[in-house]
């Protein structure tokens, strides 16, 4: 039997922005086990105003007063700033905050969208770089925002992985596999797997 495992599960309890005061640890970790998780991964994201360091604070500490039924681990997540590794956390923010892991995501955009080659080219460079922190666990939502970010930049066209080029493809695989680094792949996203019932 496969196990059910769910490594992002947001505890948006600890938002400054709308906030679902229900989402606390203890009911994440209540609906898992109603749902049949048995390792879960319980995070917040980190940076800009409305996921300052100290929301994490108080979710760990929420964690550390609760006893689990099931495999907890407890992270959080930063987005990408630009090509160069700038993120929204730091390795002091993640042993500051004292958590298992931490996912980062590329969500930046370039200053100014010239061409989709450009944005993608941007958007992979922007990966690589994440992707070279060892205190970086999970590089998330690969290749899934780009039309959104697109999108939001103008673009009328329709997204496509066909898009991006097989190099950059074969350049992050073997960037993962160098540093150590795991990569999401979400059934909502690629769907290789049927749902387990």
């Amino acid at each position: 039997m496969i196990p059910r495992v769910d490594t992002q599960i947001h505890a948006t309890r600890y938002r400054m922005d709308g906030p679902r005061m229900d989402a606390t640890v203890a009911a994440c970790i209540d609906a898992c086990v109603t749902r049949g998780v048995t390792h879960a991964g319980i995070l917040e994201h980190l940076g800009n105003w409305r996921h300052p360091i100290e929301c994490l604070h108080e979710m760990i500490a929420e964690f550390r007063t609760l006893t689990p039924q099931i495999d907890v681990a407890m992270g959080l997540e930063v987005n990408t700033r630009d090509t160069t590794g700038t993120m929204d956390g730091t390795r002091e923010d993640r042993e500051r905050t004292g958590v298992d892991f931490v996912l980062a995501e590329s969500s930046s955009s370039p200053t100014e969208f010239t061409t989709v080659e450009a944005f993608i080219e941007y958007d992979h460079l922007c990966r690589m770089a994440a992707t070279t922190h060892d205190w970086v666990d999970v590089i998330v939502h690969p290749y899934t925002t780009q039309e959104k970010r697109l999108k939001k930049a103008g673009w009328e066209g329709t997204w496509s992985f066909d898009l991006i080029p097989e190099k950059y493809r074969d350049e992050w695989a073997d960037a993962l596999a160098t540093h150590g680094t795991a990569c999401e792949i979400n059934t909502k996203n690629i769907a290789f797997f049927e749902e387990p019932r």
